[in-house]
C-alpha cells in the first residue's frame, strides 16, 4: 500500500532485523545465555521473546478504519523508545526456554522478517485489526501493529546490546 510508504517499511523492517542479527550473531556463545542479574533476561532469552511477539499480527478479524491508519504510531513510537521507562511482559510473551542457540535464534528472526514483509506487500496496511486490542490503546491497524513490532524489536535489540556490554565488562573482558 504505496499511501502508507510500503518500500520505506519493507526498508525499516530490513533494518531492524539485520541489527538484531547482528547482535546474536556478535555474541559470545558462552555469553547468548548469560544474564546480568538474577532477575533479568538474557540476550537469548530476549531475542526469543521478540520472536514470540513479532510471530504474527491479530488480523483474522478486520474493518475499514474510521481514521488515519498510522494515527498511533507515535505513540507506540514514545512507549517503546523510551528506553528510561521500563515495562514487565505478560506472561504469556515471557522467553520459555533458558538455553539458545545462535544459528537457530537468527534463522526464526529470518521467519519473522519474511513474514512482515509478506504482510507488507499483500495485505492491506488500512484496515483495523479487530482480533485483540493494544492495551491501553485500543485496537491498531495492520500498519500500526508492523511499527509495534519494529519499535519493540529497536527496543530490545538496543537492551540486548547493552546487555553483552555490562556481561562483558563484568567478567573483565573489553571490546
Amino acid at each position: 500500500m504505496d499511501t502508507l510508504g510500503s518500500n520505506t517499511l519493507v526498508n525499516d523492517i530490513n533494518k531492524t532485523i539485520d541489527d538484531l542479527v547482528e547482535v546474536i550473531l556478535n555474541t559470545d556463545d558462552k555469553h547468548l545465555d548469560a544474564a546480568v542479574t538474577e532477575n533479568s533476561w538474557s540476550v537469548g532469552q530476549v531475542v526469543e521473546h521478540i520472536i514470540i511477539c513479532g510471530s504474527g499480527i491479530p488480523d483474522t478479524k478486520t474493518e475499514a478504519a474510521s481514521r488515519p491508519p498510522d494515527e498511533k504510531v507515535p505513540i507506540l513510537k514514545d512507549i517503546f523508545l523510551n528506553m528510561n521507562e521500563k515495562y514487565k511482559a505478560d506472561p504469556s510473551l515471557s522467553p520459555r526456554s533458558n538455553r539458545h542457540d545462535k544459528n537457530e535464534l537468527s534463522m526464526q528472526v529470518d521467519r519473522m522478517r519474511a513474514n512482515l514483509i509478506q504482510i507488507v506487500k499483500e495485505k492491506d496496511l488500512s484496515l483495523l485489526c479487530l482480533d485483540m486490542e493494544f492495551p491501553s490503546i485500543g485496537f491498531l491497524t495492520r500498519y500500526e501493529w508492523i511499527r509495534f513490532i519494529l519499535f519493540h524489536t529497536q527496543r530490545h535489540t538496543i537492551q540486548a546490546r547493552n546487555t553483552v556490554e555490562e556481561i562483558m565488562r563484568n567478567s573483565g573482558v573489553t571490546e
